[in-house]
């Protein structure tokens, strides 16, 4: 990689004109997250070659990564201009679609796609994923059968006929399935992990807790290694978490020249804030149901307006003098990434959830003085728990998912910039319980709805029909659309003496937040 983006970038310092150079380093920008220089480079190869479909659709797939879906239809539209019937940029726009919750046009697309090239198993596989997010099990199936008989043993549609397994009650089924599947030697090692995960949930739903344990720890083991040289390159998140949680307790507000003329442009400026897998989307899902919110589920929203605050070990120290045009900058970069996402929030109790949104407590604080905090709790074992059996797509943080310790400790360093926050940066907070919530649904809802100054709304309790008609991006899709339930409550138990080794680790946490 670094070979390729040396060479890539000699020929773009050379006025070479062809894209070529600029697909190289924008790949290489893309393989290491750095997403929005890579559209850079994209767009640049396009005005080069304007005519070329596939760059088109290139540009198109690096702007939805980058949570950037309207000019990422834009891109597609364009290259579907030059090319009508083009089945890359079909089903790329159908994704993006698809994730907006237009599950009509996208499904249109799709078809399109196939259509054009029957062969095409992205598309057909959107399908599939499709009447999954409906809860259309059978079409879904079926859509994954149509990929097999095109390429025998797909790992995507094996995957989907295992999770279908899953939800049918047949664990099983899909360990006969995964395992099968792991004996492919055409398996790549990112497929192998991911598949070694998945093997861990049909074992856990057989009650066969040591083997499921081993399956979670060697998938997480996999993918560490797979992405330990990106991980080298920079500052580990739990690492900036305890330099934050430092900071904070070092640099009270009291201290802060306080900018109170944030115009946010909506009624109530929300954040929902807690540690993955602590319920959050449960929490934002319930919320979206109430005709006066309007939530957006983990955007780069905070990231964009941090820029350039946490790359050096003390970038943070501009935060509390920070004048008046760079605030007015910042603000603007977070509202622009939240028009990006196509919200109307006028008049309306904007919702931004953002599990890993603790490191940017004080930004907050700064930007948006008057903004709620919502922090969601849960018991700090099953959070660890969880975190290492499921996959997330992979950046700064969800790296330190992939070992049993590091999860443990990136959970003590963000609970700590939590626990300093509440303490000094005098926010306006309101702690959720999950396990309160499960318990008593509408109870603690209501408690939340006085807390945003919200009237009471029925369908807040209707969390299910609610998220069968959203798109959910995170790995908490499939519980939060089968409703309600308290199966994850003290599921660590299960799992008791796999993690005896973190335990102490969490042992403050466990009582901090009441935990027996």
């Amino acid at each position: 990689m670094a070979t390729a983006a040396r060479l890539a970038g000699d020929a773009i310092g050379a006025n070479i004109t062809h894209p070529l150079p600029y697909v190289v380093l924008a790949h290489v920008h893309q393989s290491s997250g750095r997403l929005d220089e890579a559209a850079s480079l994209l767009a640049r190869a396009v005005k080069i070659e304007p005519n070329d479909p596939h760059l088109a659709t290139r540009l198109g797939g690096c702007l939805d990564a980058a949570r950037r879906p309207k000019e990422a239809l834009g891109a597609y539209d364009l290259a579907l201009a030059k090319n009508a019937k083009f089945a890359p940029a079909l089903e790329g726009k159908a994704r993006v679609l698809m994730a907006e919750g237009r599950g009509d046009e996208a499904r249109a697309l799709f078809e399109a796609a196939i259509d054009s090239d029957p062969k095409y198993l992205a598309a057909r596989m959107g399908l599939a994923h499709l009447a999954a997010e409906r809860g259309d099990w059978p079409s879904a199936k079926a859509a994954a059968k149509d990929a097999l008989a095109v390429q025998p043993n797909f790992p995507e549609a094996l995957w989907l006929l295992a999770q279908a397994a899953m939800v049918e009650d047949d664990p099983r089924a899909a360990e006969s399935v995964l395992r099968g599947l792991l004996a492919d030697p055409r398996l790549t090692p990112f497929q192998r992990a991911d598949t070694r995960l998945e093997l861990g949930d049909a074992l856990h739903a057989q009650a066969r807790w040591r083997e499921a344990f081993a399956a979670y720890v060697e998938g997480k083991s996999a993918q560490h290694a797979l992405y330990a040289q990106r991980a080298r390159s920079r500052e580990r998140e739990t690492a900036r978490a305890l330099r934050l949680a430092a900071w904070i307790d070092e640099s009270g507000p009291e201290s802060w020249s306080i900018d109170q003329r944030s115009n946010d442009p909506c009624r109530t400026h929300v954040f929902l804030i807690g540690f993955p897998r602590s319920g959050t989307t449960l929490l934002e899902q319930a919320l979206a149901g109430h005709t006066d919110v309007v939530t957006l589920e983990e955007w780069p929203t905070l990231t964009n307006a941090a820029a350039g605050l946490y790359d050096e070990p003390r970038g943070i120290d501009a935060l509390p003098a920070m004048d008046s045009q760079d605030l007015k900058a910042r603000r603007r970069k977070y509202w622009d990434t939240v028009r990006e996402a196509t919200l109307d929030t006028k008049d309306r109790v904007f919702v931004d959830k953002q599990p890993g949104g603790g490191l940017h407590l004080a930004l907050i604080r700064r930007l948006f003085p008057r903004a709620k905090i919502v922090f969601a709790v849960r018991d700090p074992r099953d959070v660890v728990l969880s975190c290492l059996r499921h996959s997330f797509q992979m950046n700064a943080l969800t790296y330190e998912f992939t070992t049993l310790e590091g999860t443990a400790d990136c959970y003590d360093a963000f609970m700590r910039v939590g626990d300093a926050a509440r303490r000094r940066l005098g926010l306006d907070w309101f702690d959720l319980k999950h396990e309160d919530l499960v318990a008593d649904f509408e109870g603690r809802l209501r408690a939340l709805c006085d807390f945003l100054a919200l009237d009471w709304h029925a369908a807040l309790t209707e969390v299910a029909a609610t998220a069968q008609s959203r798109a959910v991006r995170t790995p908490s899709g499939p519980q939060v659309r089968a409703g309600l339930t308290d199966t994850g409550v003290g599921r660590w138990r299960d799992y008791e003496k796999e993690m005896r080794p973190v335990l102490d680790k969490l042992a403050p946490w466990v009582e901090r937040f009441g935990y027996a």
